[in-house]
């Protein structure tokens, strides 16, 4: 269970996009660029929620771009300052409870991978020598550590006795007419173990027996020249590049030791007996598609109706342990259906084989995400200031929507932009909104120009979404006004 679960979360997490890694960082907190009351509007909240939700086709020009979202947020504010938390639909009350969860696991993974690794001059000057050149190596692989080590021990006698070893080896294993094994490792083109390996080696000599996909290998350096590839030779043109790999290939490293350490230790068990049902229902109402080219395009969150008729369905099992824990914590079935419909996870339908793959790792996947999540509370992640700004965003924009919908539901012969702009109308005057013209004209944005998913959370957003309170015509011109009147 322990493997399936590393390597699921590694595939998940290790790939972390860089520009989320970026604005994940520490950063002193700037001035705002409004308040509305109480509540404000960050220059990095103004900047994240513009820049990667964008609502916006690209010709529309940017100071109009900017000057709408302005007034969403705005309206956004009022609206969630309007409503008792406590009043909103069951699935906004999940869905805040989700992104709060996943804010404390992303910030302890940053804290214990990401925001620990550091990457020199030297060591960017080293990968980037490293890529100029190509590896020919001759090698062997071996099942048992012990036989690695004896052929490493006589290729390694004297130069030239990795060709001798290594014929001697073949032959005594009905490999007459075999050749030595070669290969040429180009630089960026294998895992990070191979290649550390591989280019660690002088011309001639042999590598010391390390693991990877399964077996024991020995290698020799045969030969080291100049690539001809088209990557461009120079280096400041390739720094963030080979930034973002040596990046990539610590935090995966990090991410093991850390897992090792912190997360397998307190897993536990799952009763796949009691999960069974939902499997067998779930694959008997899939339709599989095993005709696409990648299955990626295949892949759904968790149906919603299982979860909403669960009571009828599966009334004798919602009680039942689906996940203990080694500290003797549990997740019942019924909570465990709740975080997959609701939760970050995907589910493979491009063949019954591959459902069934992604079904047991999405499992496996949420005990290690309930492991870390509990690991966070232990630590007070909930009260760092980074988890309460970024939970503070992600509440303005759920709220905003509860309170939209009550005072939509009741409508009647208006439209909903004609009682939404009555209503913003009317709070404005009861409420201190003050814009910052300096901190808002000086704000850099460059809209990514589609919505930015998470590449470590299935179907998560990088920033909470801008509601669209376009076409309120007298908010919109409110906010004109205040825009270009000085204000103290």
């Amino acid at each position: 269970m322990s493997k399936l679960i590393h390597d699921n979360f590694r595939l998940v997490v290790s790939v972390v996009c860089v520009f989320f890694i970026l604005l994940s960082c520490n950063r002193d907190k700037p001035s705002p660029i409004a308040t509305v009351g109480s509540a404000s509007i960050s220059v990095n909240e103004f900047q994240e929620r513009f820049n990667y939700n964008s609502i916006f086709p690209p010709e529309v020009p940017l100071s109009t771009q900017k000057e709408l979202v302005l007034s969403s947020l705005l309206a956004e504010k009022i609206l969630s300052a309007a409503i008792n938390p406590d009043s909103v639909s069951r699935e906004i009350s999940i869905a805040r409870e989700n992104t709060w969860r996943e804010i404390l696991i992303e910030e302890l993974h940053l804290d214990s991978v990401e925001r620990k690794i550091r990457i020199n001059e030297d060591e960017l000057r080293r990968e980037y020598e490293k890529s100029l050149k190509d590896v020919w190596i001759k090698y062997l692989a071996f099942n048992d550590s012990i036989e690695a080590l004896h052929f490493y021990n006589q290729a390694a006698a004297r130069a030239g006795s990795f060709d001798i070893a290594a014929r001697k080896y073949l032959d005594q294993h009905g490999y007459l007419k075999e050749a030595i094994p070669e290969r040429r490792i180009i630089w960026g083109n294998e895992s990070a173990r191979l290649e550390n390996e591989v280019y660690g080696l002088r011309e001639g000599q042999i590598s010391f027996p390390f693991f990877i996909n399964g077996q024991y290998y020995v290698v020799m350096n045969e030969r080291t020249a100049e690539n001809i590839s088209t990557i461009p030779k120079d280096f400041e043109v390739r720094r963030d590049a080979l930034r973002d790999k040596l990046f990539r290939q610590r935090a995966d490293k990090r991410y093991r030791e850390f897992y090792a350490r912190q997360i397998y230790p307190r897993l536990g068990k799952i009763f796949w007996n009691h999960l069974q049902p939902v499997y067998d229902d779930l694959v008997a109402g899939a339709h599989f598609d095993s005709n696409v080219k990648s299955s990626q395009t295949l892949k759904r969150p968790f149906p919603k109706e299982v979860f909403i008729n669960r009571k009828d369905r599966y009334a004798a099992l919602l009680k039942m342990d689906a996940i203990q824990f080694k500290d003797g914590t549990v997740l019942s079935v019924e909570k465990t259906l709740e975080t997959l419909t609701f939760g970050p996870y995907a589910f493979d339908y491009s063949s019954a084989r591959n459902f069934k793959k992604s079904f047991f790792n999405m499992i496996h996947l949420m005990a290690e995400h309930e492991t870390i999540f509990n690991k966070a509370i232990e630590y007070g992640y909930k009260n760092k200031l980074s988890v309460i700004d970024k939970m503070n965003e992600w509440n303005s924009y759920y709220l905003a929507m509860g309170k939209k919908y009550d005072l939509l539901k009741g409508a009647s012969d208006k439209t909903s932009q004609e009682i939404l702009d009555t209503y913003l109308m009317k709070k404005s005057s009861t409420l201190n909104i003050k814009i910052y013209p300096a901190v808002y004209e000086n704000i850099k944005l460059v809209p990514v120009g589609v919505f930015v998913r998470k590449s470590h959370f299935a179907n998560r957003l990088v920033a909470a979404p801008v509601h669209n309170f376009m076409g309120l015509h007298s908010w919109e011109k409110h906010i004109k006004t205040l825009l270009r009147t000085p204000q103290s």
